[in-house]
């Protein structure tokens, strides 16, 4: 292509000065002629004038040497011929060619005389220019190799280079294999192009190992991050197990696929796990649930699965297992090892499981209905005495729409005005007046009469109802302990019980007891609060500086029914309790049993140690209101001093109270107060 193109060129570059020549020589050929002419002129006008001829021939015969020259004429002034001369050579040419006619006028002093003319051809123009064309040829043949060789020499030098690096990028290009290189063959400005190509390559090369590299590296990260939001998705954090939305999604996808499957569920809660976080703390409850979570791993089989539901929470699927006496075997095997205590820093630790259990399809097909009947089933194991097993049945679910009524009923109660506070008297042993009593509450239902607190207490408790209550009860305490203090006692004390579920932070109780004491304005000791020992171990700091804030507002602060719960010397000391109430059931065993007896005593002289004042409940006779004095109880409470009874009876009661009043026969009169 590159060879055509020059050929091209050339050939028509020749043409163009092949064309310029033949115009040149022609030009040159005339204006020869001319001179010729115009000198021969004045000589041969003379050699006219007189009728010369042999003259003229002599003058006009040097011209037939001429190549181009044909024929010279003299013509006189009539226009005749006067002489001529042919060329013989040339003669045969003038029928021929075209020729040129050069004509010069012959004149002598403003006279004419006649003319020269002189014929001419071109062919010394065509000697010339054969002449110049052969030279032009000889030149583009030179031209025409030289231009090969060159292309040639610039083929291999420039071309073919540039040609295989073109192939190389297109093989990159549809290859994308960016290891191939360009063969480098030279040092100029191709092999300069080569090794920035090579060049660019490398750094491609690199940057997609790189790029791969980085890749490979993200896509690990992510499968990485995948696993572990799935981890975190389905595992608990704390054991390692699997978490609830684990054994939601594991039953609901056995009961759909599987219609000939069976399964059992075990629902286990830890009895005594909140003790032992709020006493050792919650380190030490996280490890517990670590090695409580091994010690049932080591009882199950391999096919079974143990998830963490949240907190002291644990469920078991029993794949293909729906034999209660293999259920229950199981859940006993759990029971046994969890009798055993736990080592946890050191530290001994004991705690029991409840367990409830339910079973596909007999209890539901799916895992709401399932877990929920397993749910209950543990509960109603609670209720039992903990530490003990429970199948689900019906009536169990009968109890918990019959807990619903309760909440449901409780809360018209509490609009309908259906619950009274009644009052029963603690009696001061010291001075043998009345100036307590203790507040409890009682409810009118319309249609099953007067419902007793451990009845709904517990029910109020679970649903968190009780802090309504509870706020309803300080409200009336605080009415009634004004009129009190205005018909009985200016000093008479009213105490009121409450609940561990009313103790969380968020329900704010402290804040609303100390805003209704500042409202009333009753002044110091009008209102003292019984909290159980078991109330104490939640969130033992806050329980003590919520107790501090309310000793400084002048409120008594009582453990109620002192030796059945969480029993700590401690606490006596950092919440400085002002009263301890020794259970009833200790007190009953007074001159029955020997231990009963030595503990109520031992009770009463740690108290007088502590400084705190002891109030001894469930007094039912005399001899049991003796022994306590002589033990230095300081107040006593029970049905032998009187039973529970209204306000107005109360005030009643009290203003005909006289310490001769305790007698045997006296406490068989109920209808004295009721």
């Amino acid at each position: 292509m590159f060879m055509a193109v020059a050929s091209f060129s050339t050939l028509i570059t020749l043409l163009v000065m092949s064309v310029y020549q033949i115009n040149i020589l022609s030009s040159a050929e005339i204006r020869r002629v001319n001179s010729l002419a115009q000198i021969l002129a004045p000589n041969v006008t003379a050699s006219l004038i007189f009728n010369d001829k042999e003259t003229i021939h002599e003058l006009i015969e040097p011209l037939a040497h001429q190549d181009s020259v044909v024929m010279v004429s003299v013509i006189d002034e009539q226009g005749d011929e006067f002489t001529s001369i042919d060329i013989a050579e040339n003669a045969a040419r003038l029928d021929k060619q075209a020729l040129t006619k050069t004509e010069a006028s012959l004149e002598a002093y403003d006279s004419y005389y006649g003319s020269l003319i002189i014929y001419t051809d071109d062919s010394s123009i065509r000697k010339h220019v054969s002449f110049y064309l052969i030279f032009l040829g000889a030149i583009f043949i030179a031209i025409i190799i030289l231009g090969f060789f060159l292309s040639l020499f610039a083929s291999k030098r420039f071309i073919y280079p540039i040609l295989r690096l073109a192939a190389v990028v297109n093989k990159v290009t549809h290859s994308h294999d960016y290891s191939i290189r360009a063969t480098f063959s030279s040092f100029d400005e191709i092999g300069d192009l080569t090794k920035g190509f090579n060049s660019m390559l490398e750094t491609i090369s690199l940057r997609d190992n790189l790029l791969e590299s980085t890749v490979q590296q993200r896509t690990g990260e992510l499968k990485k991050a995948n696993i572990e939001l799935r981890d975190q998705a389905y595992k608990d954090s704390l054991s390692g197990l699997p978490n609830r939305r684990y054994i939601y999604e594991l039953i609901n996808e056995v009961s759909k696929n599987s219609e000939t499957h069976t399964f059992s569920l075990l629902f286990l809660d830890l009895d005594g796990f909140k003790e032992v976080n709020d006493t050792l703390g919650h380190d030490y409850g996280d490890l517990l649930i670590v090695d409580a979570a091994k010690r049932i791993q080591a009882i199950i089989n391999k096919g079974d699965t143990l998830a963490r539901l949240g907190g002291d929470e644990f469920t078991i699927f029993l794949e293909n297992v729906v034999e209660p006496c293999v259920i229950e075997s199981i859940a006993n095997r759990i029971r046994y090892e969890f009798n055993k205590p736990f080592l946890i820093r050191d530290e001994s630790v004991h705690i029991t499981a409840s367990i409830g259990a339910s079973s596909y399809p007999e209890c539901g097909k799916s895992a709401e209905e399932i877990m929920k009947k397993a749910d209950l089933a543990m509960y109603d194991a609670k209720s039992s005495g903990r530490n003990c097993y429970r199948f689900f049945h019906a009536s169990m679910l009968e109890k918990l729409e019959a807990k619903k009524l309760v909440i449901s009923d409780l809360r018209q109660a509490l609009k309908n005005d259906e619950l009274e506070l009644f009052y029963q008297p603690i009696y001061n042993i010291e001075t043998r007046k009345i100036d307590k009593a203790e507040a409890l509450i009682r409810w009118h239902h319309p249609a099953k009469g007067v419902i007793s607190p451990q009845d709904f207490i517990p029910i109020a408790e679970e649903n968190g109802l009780i802090v309504e209550l509870g706020n309803w009860v300080l409200q009336n305490a605080i009415a009634n302990v004004r009129v009190f203090r205005q018909n009985l006692c200016p000093e008479f004390c009213v105490n009121i019980n409450v609940s561990a579920a009313q103790l969380k932070p968020e329900d704010n109780w402290l804040s609303e007891l100390i805003l209704s004491l500042d409202t009333a304005n009753l002044g110091a000791n009008a209102i003292a609060i019984e909290i159980t020992e078991t109330a104490l171990m939640t969130d033992r700091k806050k329980v003590v500086e919520d107790l501090r804030l309310l000793k400084e507002k002048g409120v008594e602060i009582a453990i109620d029914d002192f030796g059945v719960g969480y029993s700590s010397l401690s606490y006596l000391q950092q919440l400085k309790i002002d009263i301890i109430k020794i259970d009833k059931s200790f007190v009953q065993q007074l001159g029955i049993d020997s231990a009963g007896t030595t503990l109520c005593k031992t009770i009463a002289q740690m108290a007088k140690n502590l400084n705190i004042k002891v109030v001894a409940e469930g007094i039912e006779d005399e001899i049991q209101l003796e022994m306590l004095t002589e033990f230095g109880c300081h107040f006593g409470q029970g049905y032998f001093i009187a039973k529970p009874a209204q306000a107005k009876k109360f005030e009643t009661f009290f203003h005909s109270f006289k310490p001769a009043h305790i007698t045997p026969r006296n406490a068989l009169r109920e209808d004295a107060l009721l």
